[in-house]
């Protein structure tokens, strides 16, 4: 099974989304970014990060990464908003099949 943090960067850029993460600091580490090699990298520099996915200047949802040793793929993603697209993309990577 993908990790979770890895199939929703996939689904968001498919969807036609960019997203902003922030890495714990004052101010995010990327800012809507659409390059999915950078949004991971982003992602996968910190323990903890938050992932903010916007489409058409509005905010879609937010997913908070918790990243440590050994987890099962799916606890990648702790916590996200519910909004119709996070609960779309859970639909998509707990039924769906997680490979975006």
């Amino acid at each position: 099974m993908q990790q979770a943090h890895l199939h929703l960067i996939k689904y968001a850029l498919k969807a036609g989304c960019t997203i902003s993460v922030d890495g714990g600091g004052d101010q995010l580490d990327l800012v809507n970014g659409n390059q999915y090699q950078q949004i991971k990298d982003d992602v996968e520099a910190v323990d903890m990060a938050t992932m903010l996915i916007n489409k058409d200047g509005k905010q879609v949802g937010w997913a908070s990464m918790y990243l440590e040793q050994g987890q099962d793929p799916e606890e990648t993603v702790s916590d996200f908003s519910v909004t119709s697209f996070m609960n779309a993309w859970e639909k998509e990577y707990y039924e769906g099949g997680s490979d975006a």
